[in-house]
C-alpha cells in the first residue's frame, strides 16, 4: 500500500437552481512513496486538498 485516503463532501441546495458545495480530501503517503526525497526534503507525508464551489442547474 502506498497511501491511505479519506474524503468528505457536503452539498447544499439553496433553491431550485442554485447549489453550494464544500469538500476535503486527506491522503497519507506510506511505504516507499513516503520515503521519496521530494516528500522528506520538501513536503510532508500528510496531504490535504480542499475546496468550495457554487453551481447553477438549468432546468
Amino acid at each position: 500500500m502506498e497511501q491511505i485516503t479519506s474524503w468528505g463532501a457536503a452539498i447544499y441546495q439553496f433553491n431550485k437552481n442554485w447549489f453550494g458545495a464544500a469538500m476535503i480530501y486527506y491522503q497519507r503517503l506510506t511505504g516507499p512513496a513516503a520515503e521519496s526525497p521530494i516528500v522528506t526534503q520538501r513536503g510532508t507525508r500528510n496531504q490535504i486538498t480542499y475546496g468550495v464551489g457554487v453551481a447553477y442547474a438549468f432546468r
